[in-house]
């Protein structure tokens, strides 16, 4: 279940690209300023958001014992992947891999996901498909996997809860 998650998160990261690449190529064609407007916001979130994300990991491996931890843990490539906001994959990698990872970590992570680029996706997303005077399917599709990787996370929230308190 936890790698249908990631499964899911990494794709919704994927799917945020393709967005925001068609995004662009429909502005080129259409010179509706709202595409472009929804576009800078995607980029610009996605790379403060993953700017924050990235201080996550690196918290977690303060301590004397800090180079041993970083080559058990992932270092530097669980930073690299919250970044790229690809938090779920790196959180159950370490949770498979028993090296650092813990399900409360998992289960912070899909939040994070959940909260912090899905909902602010579908939102920026909406307002541009409901202000733009053309078609844009591609977009629609980005929005729906949105919600779908939404419901997984909860479905994974809750089995995953109800695992721990067993």
């Amino acid at each position: 279940m936890l790698l249908v998650a990631a499964l899911f998160g990494t794709l919704d990261v994927v799917a945020t690209y393709v967005v925001g690449s068609s995004l662009i190529m429909n502005f080129v064609d259409s010179g509706e300023s709202v595409l472009l407007h929804t576009t800078l916001f995607l980029f610009l979130y996605s790379l403060l958001f993953g700017a924050y994300l990235s201080f996550i990991p690196r918290k977690e491996l303060r301590g004397k014992n800090r180079h041993e931890m970083m080559k058990t843990q992932g270092g530097h490539t669980a930073m690299l992947a919250y970044f790229l906001g690809m938090c779920v994959l790196a959180e159950v990698v370490r949770q498979v891999r028993k090296k650092g990872g813990h399900i409360d970590k998992v289960r912070r992570a899909i939040k994070l996901h959940a909260y912090g680029i899905c909902a602010v996706k579908i939102a920026v997303c909406g307002y541009a498909i409901s202000n733009s005077q053309s078609d844009i399917f591609q977009v629609k599709i980005g929005v729906l996997f949105s919600v779908v990787t939404m419901l997984i996370f909860a479905c994974v929230n809750c089995f995953v809860s109800v695992k721990t308190k067993q």
